[in-house]
């Protein structure tokens, strides 16, 4: 996400956290509903949903119960392979570290809609 961040001329720190094959396992074992941004550096509509993955997590920020974690499928390839990602970008929803519901690329509000209908099903309100 970094390198993305820095090609395409944003350069910040970033609130989304950034997963390895060896972090993600625990990233996504947790009682928090984690949302992870499946994306690639060579992805043209990575570069477009990238930002609003991580305007929302900003937004959410201080929301105690979700976490956005990005992966990189080319850097993380058994974190991608272990949910059988085919297609980048994919967003995948985690409650204790099972995947619980995914979706494609979105505009902000198809994003947050996401969210609130994971939630819903999740039972966290």
């Amino acid at each position: 996400m970094r390198l993305l961040k820095k090609l395409l001329g944003v350069d910040k720190p970033t609130i989304t956290i950034e997963a390895s094959d060896e972090t993600f396992p625990e990233l996504i074992s947790s009682r928090k509903i984690v949302f992870v941004d499946y994306w690639a550096t060579w992805c043209g509509p990575c570069t477009q949903f990238s930002p609003i993955f991580e305007d929302v997590a900003k937004a959410m920020q201080g929301d105690d119960v979700v976490r956005f974690v990005a992966v990189d499928v080319d850097q993380c390839p058994r974190a991608a392979g272990a949910v059988g990602i085919q297609s980048v970008p994919t967003v995948i929803a985690f409650v204790d570290g099972s995947p619980i519901a995914r979706t494609g690329p979105s505009s902000r509000a198809g994003l947050e809609a996401f969210i609130a209908k994971v939630r819903g099903v999740a039972g966290i309100a």
